[in-house]
């Protein structure tokens, strides 16, 4: 699968750090699945540890998106987490 841009609307501080686009760069792997259900069994939880292993930012990074972000972080990293249908190379969401 070739990584996944989305541009946020409201960036975020990771390391003290700006960061406006959060990129996904890897399917999830079974580990990350195994790691997630220890991170919690909420909806929510779950998503965010996602964000947090296959964007590569820290889980207080994760806890400051906005909700209109995070709908579209959702949207894009679901083929990395399902296995879904594979994404354009250098595809943008926003």
């Amino acid at each position: 699968m070739e990584p996944v841009t989305v541009k946020l609307h409201h960036p975020i501080l990771d390391f003290g750090k700006p960061v406006s686009e959060l990129t996904i760069a890897r399917a999830c792997t079974f580990g990350d699945y195994m790691d997630a259900d220890e991170a919690g069994e909420g909806a929510h939880q779950r998503l965010g540890f996602f964000v947090h292993r296959l964007c590569g930012v820290t889980m207080l990074a994760v806890r400051q998106l906005h909700p209109e972000d995070m709908e579209h972080v959702a949207a894009a990293i679901a083929p990395f987490v399902a296995g879904g249908p594979p994404t354009g190379s250098g595809q943008v969401a926003s």
